[in-house]
């Protein structure tokens, strides 16, 4: 169905192994479709909530995301072991940031499974904008954290294992003020206003539209 849409996706420049991956398979794979049919472990779904909170460290130990990073050095810092960015140590109040990053992410993980099961997780999926200036907008926010973003116009490739979209806004909400009925509405694909901001869950593959992007990365 989403096949020959083109939507927006970004990565960061900075991250070596993305780009190389990239230039070597000429996709970018969600993590649960980086490990699918692999000797590598792709059970993601089937992992404890509490593994997740204190595992993390463990659990992620070949391929990550940026989703997959705040639970992994949150699980580091609930273990009260020396956590480094960038190579230097993280201030108190930047531990206190991941924690509640991952008590977030967490909690739509529980809501989820509930209410959603069929839906792609985000600690695995790939992030997806509509191919617009309103889309462009929305990835700028989502990727603020990458320190050299690239935008790349990609095209989801078949078959893919689940897909999402969700107004993102209902989660900058439940940041700002924890009501259980905020992640019901990102689940259930409600609107956050008549602006309708769309994020797109992609638990699968995409290739990169513009050889220009792939040969510039």
């Amino acid at each position: 169905m989403y096949r020959e849409v083109t939507f927006l996706h970004a990565i960061d420049l900075n991250n070596r192994g993305t780009c190389e991956y990239i230039v070597n398979n000429g996709s970018i794979n969600s993590l649960f479709a980086s490990t699918f049919g692999t000797s590598q472990p792709s059970g993601y779904y089937f992992i404890t909530l509490d593994d997740y909170l204190n595992h993390s460290d463990d659990i992620f130990k070949g391929a990550i995301n940026p989703r997959c990073k705040i639970l992994y050095l949150a699980s580091l810092i609930r273990k009260r072991k020396k956590v480094y960015v960038d190579g230097k140590p993280l201030s108190s109040g930047q531990k206190e940031y991941y924690l509640r990053l991952s008590e977030i992410e967490l909690s739509f993980e529980a809501v989820r499974r509930d209410i959603a099961p069929k839906a792609p997780s985000r600690l695995t999926c790939l992030y997806l904008a509509d191919n617009s200036k309103e889309g462009q907008d929305n990835i700028d926010a989502m990727l603020s954290s990458f320190k050299r973003p690239l935008t790349l116009e990609v095209n989801i490739l078949q078959p893919y294992f689940g897909f999402h979209y969700a107004d993102n806004r209902w989660l900058e909400a439940y940041a700002e003020n924890p009501q259980p009925d905020f992640i019901q509405n990102y689940w259930l694909r409600k609107a956050f206003d008549d602006k309708q901001v769309w994020e797109f869950l992609l638990e699968g593959s995409v290739i990169i539209k513009n050889e220009d992007n792939l040969a510039f990365i």
